[in-house]
């Protein structure tokens, strides 16, 4: 099992996730601007290792850690849905904070 949020160089990520029978994947946002201002880094290199670990067939559970006035406003809960609901993901947990 790999406990990831998934910023890693894809060739690194990649070579290590695929030996995992099961990832656990931290999203944070999915608002560009908001999640660097908050993580300090893109999101663009996260939600791309996980777009290609799940078309590989990999097991993977989303979770989200729910951080009051930071991403548990509506609009922060339909982007992850509109972006989750695309990827074949086993299953999706929040993480009440």
């Amino acid at each position: 099992m790999l406990d990831t949020c998934g910023y890693a160089p894809s060739s690194v990520f990649l070579d290590v996730a695929l030996k995992a029978d099961l990832v656990l994947y931290d999203l944070k946002l999915m608002d560009p601007a908001r999640h660097k201002r908050y993580t300090g880094v893109s999101n663009r290199l996260i939600l791309g290792n996980l777009e290609e670990l799940v078309t590989r067939g990999r097991k993977v559970i989303v979770r989200i850690p729910v951080m009051p006035g930071i991403n548990d406003a509506d609009d922060d809960i339909r982007q992850f849905a509109r972006y989750l609901a695309e990827l074949p993901v086993s299953q999706v947990e929040l993480l009440l904070l």
